[in-house]
Formats: structure tokens, C-alpha cells, sequence
């Protein structure tokens, strides 16, 4: 949600919004080891709405809904860590909230190197 990433404090610079061209080393969730190296080929902001299965697809998260995608988003969104960084613990998100959007493409595969 782009509210967080402009209000949180407790984001990492790594979770920042990236700009195009930006590399990033990405791991699996819980994982501390690379496992690739991605580079940022597109970035915009939309309302959560407007967020279409093409978009579901390409980040690759095994969602094949829009509904699921978003069920899984607002799970996290509306946890106590996210919920608590603007410090508004009865946060929630619809259709109008602005969402960053991010493309990428792999440049490197670190799980052979």
C-alpha cells in the first residue's frame, strides 16, 4: 500500500519503491540467502480496484484470482505490524487505496551460481 511506504518509518530502504532500472537481491519468505537478482521495469501507483489479473499473474505468487490476490494482500495489510507502523490500528483498505505496482524482470538466478 503506498500509504506505508511513504508514512512507515519501519520499512528497510530494501522495501522502499523502487524506480525502473533498480536491482534488487530477493530471497523466499523467511529465507536469509539470495536466491535471485531482480531488476524494477515498471512502477506505478493504481487503486487497489483497478489491480487486474494480468498483474495477479506476473507476481508469481500462485494467486489466480483477483480475489485471492487481495484476500492474501489485506490479510497482511490489516495485520498488527502493518496496521500499527501509521499508527492507526483500525486501518483498512478498499477499492480507492493506492497500491504500488511493480514489474521486474529475473537478471540473475543465484540458486546456480
Amino acid at each position: 500500500m503506498r500509504i506505508r511506504w511513504e508514512e512507515s518509518d519501519i520499512m528497510s530502504d530494501s522495501m522502499r519503491v523502487n524506480e525502473n532500472g533498480c536491482q534488487n537481491r530477493v530471497g523466499y519468505a523467511g529465507c536469509r540467502c539470495p536466491v535471485a537478482v531482480i531488476e524494477v521495469t515498471s512502477v506505478r501507483v493504481a487503486a487497489l480496484g483497478e489491480v487486474d489479473i494480468a498483474q495477479v499473474a506476473d507476481e508469481g505468487e500462485g494467486h489466480t484470482t483477483v480475489a485471492q490476490r487481495r484476500a492474501a494482500h489485506e490479510e497482511f495489510w490489516h495485520g498488527r505490524e502493518m496496521r500499527s507502523a501509521p499508527g492507526d490500528a483500525a486501518f483498512t483498505v478498499d477499492d480507492t487505496t493506492p497500491v504500488v505496482l511493480e514489474r521486474f524482470r529475473v537478471v540473475a538466478d543465484l540458486r546456480t551460481a
